[in-house]
């Protein structure tokens, strides 16, 4: 779960988030216990239902999680570099300039925050649904997951 509470920002509560679907009550916690147990042991449930989420041919929700706050890498570059030289005025408004500029472009990678919603996991993916924005990752394009 480490990874998932880092990408997704789970149990980040400080803030004010816009919520797309309503808080599980206590059964929603004990399937949510449970539908997590399964998955442990390489089963996956199939007693939950999100009204509202529209799944794909084939796909079942297994559980969502509220109150998560959705982050995207981005890239930044910036121009650094230096110049050297010399200017000598040859005439009247006529320059010539000698020397060098050396620079090169820096990147800087950041997590940029999208806002709030619903993190749906199903089991053919994880969905983040808010009135903003959503976004989809395909189980397949998973490579490592830290449950810790």
């Amino acid at each position: 779960m480490g990874f998932l509470k880092s990408l997704f920002g789970l149990g980040d509560q400080s803030q004010n988030l816009e919520i797309a679907y309503p808080a599980p009550d206590a059964n929603g916690a004990q399937y949510q216990k449970e539908a997590l147990d399964d998955l442990h042991t390489g089963i996956i449930p199939s007693g939950y239902s999100l009204a509202g989420y529209l799944c794909q041919k084939g796909e079942k929700v297994i559980f969502s999680f509220n109150g998560v706050t959705h982050y995207c890498s981005a890239v930044r570059s910036e121009w650094t570099g230096r110049s050297a030289g010399a200017s000598v005025r040859i005439a009247k408004g006529f320059w010539v300039r000698t020397g060098a500029n050396r620079g090169h472009s820096v990147q800087h990678t950041a997590m940029g925050e999208q806002g709030g919603g619903c993190l749906v996991l199903t089991n053919q993916g994880l969905s983040f649904v808010s009135k903003a924005k959503s976004a989809r990752i395909l189980l397949s394009h998973i490579l490592t997951m830290s449950l810790t």
